[in-house]
């Protein structure tokens, strides 16, 4: 966001875009912690191929952890925490 604000000469624009959005997240955060707290869930996309299990380093994962969620996936080596 900093290099694409500072190309298209948007600086005050994007850094109050920012703030809005850290400002609605910790609401959020606020909002789902105490129901989040302990409880294990987890994002997954299907389709005809599959399903695909966002570890808790993905940015899906990532804000499950933010809200209190846990995460029963294992980690690995590399990119990926496992697979079947």
């Amino acid at each position: 966001m900093s290099v694409i604000r500072q190309a298209l000469g948007k600086q005050a624009e994007m850094d109050a875009r920012v703030k809005a959005n850290k400002a609605t997240m910790a609401a959020y955060v606020d909002e789902i912690k105490t129901t989040g707290n302990g409880v294990v869930a987890q994002f997954g996309v299907t389709n005809a191929n599959g399903l695909w299990l966002h570890s808790p380093v993905s940015y899906n994962g990532s804000l499950l952890k933010m809200f209190g969620f846990n995460s029963n996936m294992a980690p690995t080596e590399g990119s990926v925490y496992q697979t079947n």
